[in-house]
């Protein structure tokens, strides 16, 4: 709940503004003289931000947002290198191909695997054309994982395998979306990544062990999940019910929403309209605060 706040009420609005404000000082339409800033930020709105820190910042401010900017762009980058090689190296090298590895070795691998990662990821960035496909991309990429991470919360035969088939379906879809030829649009992307990631991983949990029956005994017993899990569950055992649990997210889901669009009224709005939205938060979040209360007494029963 703290990261969806933190995600979609408190981070959007920054960007947000600044997109305004570069609305505002360029609008769309106007005319400019060639080599000007404006002229370039109408050429290229995603190159606005940068223009506009050297614009308007002063020199201490300018030389820290830029300072901000390079180390978030490096963490990122070397924090999803580090990530993708500990998978690669402990997950799979060490698991599977050379188990008995030594230190020595294992650290060779993790060098090498860092720098394939890091030849891969240019090549692709090799091909971004802008931010906006980068993005898309992105999330594309992940499609397929949603459905496996529902799953596993409703499902007792949904297993790693469940998950791995799921992206890596979702993964080679986009890829042959993206690189076959002109890319559909978002909104068809995301429906083929998602149908083909559901189905890979539908038959991959159909065809691989489930988990063992201890370990999904002990998640059901201190989860409680609803949905699917007859041969975990215990006689007179109970899971959370599927309608209350799904009450509570809608609540909170509307509460974060209302955050978010308050925080916007706040900001570039009215009076009246931040009230709304405000009655809005209070009566969502009071509601799923009471749906909670009167579901612990029967989750602490089960």
């Amino acid at each position: 709940l703290w990261f969806a706040v933190a995600n979609y009420v408190v981070r959007p609005w920054p960007w947000v503004l600044v997109g305004l404000v570069g609305l505002v000082l360029v609008p769309r339409g106007m005319e400019a003289p060639g080599g000007s800033i404006a002229a370039r930020i109408l050429a290229d709105r995603e190159a606005a931000y940068p223009l506009l820190m050297a614009e308007i910042l002063p020199a201490g401010l300018l030389g820290l947002a830029l300072a901000g900017m390079v180390s978030a762009f490096m963490s990122t980058v070397d924090t999803h290198l580090n990530w993708g090689t500990s998978y690669l190296v402990n997950d799979l090298y060490a698991r599977f191909m050379r188990p008995r590895a030594g230190r020595r070795e294992v650290i060779f691998v993790s060098r090498a695997a860092v720098l394939l990662m890091t030849l891969g990821s240019l090549a692709v960035a090799a091909r971004i054309g802008s931010i906006e496909w980068a993005w898309k991309f992105n999330v594309s990429l992940g499609a397929g994982l949603g459905l496996p991470v529902l799953l596993r919360w409703l499902w007792w035969r949904a297993n790693a395998w469940t998950e791995v088939a799921g992206m890596a379906a979702a993964g080679l879809t986009t890829a042959a979306l993206h690189w076959a030829g002109a890319s559909p649009s978002f909104p068809v992307l995301l429906t083929a990544q998602a149908s083909v990631g559901g189905a890979a991983m539908l038959v991959a949990s159909l065809l691989t062990r489930p988990v063992e029956r201890g370990v999904l005994r002990r998640f059901y017993r201190e989860a409680l999940p609803p949905g699917a899990w007859g041969p975990v569950r215990e006689r007179g055992e109970a899971g959370t019910p599927a309608l209350p649990l799904a009450a509570e997210w809608a609540l909170l889901s509307a509460a974060v929403f209302a955050g978010m669009f308050l925080v916007g009224a706040l900001l570039v709005g009215t009076p009246g309209e931040a009230a709304g939205w405000t009655a809005l938060l209070a009566a969502s979040w009071a509601g799923a605060v009471l749906l909670r209360r009167w579901m612990s007494p029967a989750a602490a029963l089960s």
